[in-house]
């Protein structure tokens, strides 16, 4: 139905434009934002056979679906195909890594921009944990927040991952965090109190690969944006344990792709909580959040 190529901008992937690619096959819905009240996308991944859908397509052993929202857990209690999932070996709490990591892998441009990232996270012996601020679009185009105010916006991440430390690190352990944000006065602020403890980019602004930040669209451009993308996400799924902000798709993708358990914790709107043993976020309700897990 397609074929796989790689591409320029940072990862293996599908290319829906081969020749022979057969666009009925093609089918982009908009997954609703919330799970209650049901609306038609959600009602069809959580009850509906999906087989039969788009209409006319039943005989084809294949259809590529496109959505911006994801509901992958509702596939796992749909009456239709969850006995098949189950027999594939596939569960809900690691479809979503299996499948990223089947599909994708970085490219040698990606490994070469963040070796010395990927080195230290990938020592067996230290804590990682992954730390994700999302402030917004608007920083993308203008990010006006001073030190002191981009500190504020991510005192609870850290107060949630100086929490996960004292309660998971061994005596003597050596940890360190990994920050990601589409702020860069986040990630200087941070670099500033956290030092040799943090890795983290402090040069390279933000850029939306959707060119919605102000930005040409010009490839190279784009490419860059994309590359920088990937070497974040990859980064911090390479993360032990990941505190996120849970309007942010990105950074729960990037947790989910971890393939790990009891890992997760969630920043509703800058507000603390507990991020104790205990306190991770269940994955059932992670995976329905308002942005889902695709």
């Amino acid at each position: 139905m397609h074929r796989a190529r790689r591409d320029d901008n940072g990862m293996a992937g599908t290319d829906s434009t081969s020749p022979g690619f057969d666009e009925s096959l093609y089918w982009p819905i908009f997954e609703v934002n919330r799970i209650s009240p049901a609306g038609p996308q959600t009602e069809l991944l959580l009850t509906g056979d999906v087989r039969l859908n788009p209409i006319g397509h039943a005989n084809v052993s294949a259809v590529v679906i496109a959505s911006n929202r994801g509901r992958v857990w509702d596939l796992f209690d749909n009456p239709h195909h969850k006995k098949t999932l189950l027999q594939y070996g596939i569960r809900p709490e690691t479809a979503i890594s299996c499948a990223f990591r089947y599909l994708f892998r970085p490219r040698r441009e990606v490994k070469d921009m963040f070796r010395t990232t990927w080195t230290a996270l990938g020592d067996a012996q230290v804590l990682k944990i992954g730390i994700q601020i999302r402030v917004g679009d608007n920083v993308l185009k203008n990010d006006t927040n001073t030190p002191e105010t981009a500190w504020k916006m991510a005192a609870a991440h850290f107060a949630c991952a100086a929490e996960i430390e004292k309660t998971r690190a061994s005596p003597g352990q050596r940890v360190i965090y990994f920050l990601m944000s589409d702020s860069i006065t986040v990630r200087q602020a941070a670099k500033v109190r956290l030092g040799e403890k943090l890795f983290t980019d402090t040069q390279m602004p933000s850029l939306h690969i959707g060119c919605v930040d102000g930005g040409s669209c010009q490839a190279e451009r784009q490419i860059k944006a994309l590359r920088l993308a990937v070497g974040d996400m990859l980064s911090f799924s390479m993360a032990d344990y990941h505190v996120y902000s849970d309007n942010s798709g990105f950074g729960r993708m990037a947790a989910w792709r971890s393939h790990t358990w009891h890992h997760q914790y969630a920043i509703k709107g800058g507000t603390s909580r507990s991020c104790g043993i205990n306190d991770y976020d269940d994955l059932r309700r992670d995976a329905r959040a308002w942005s889902g897990v695709r």
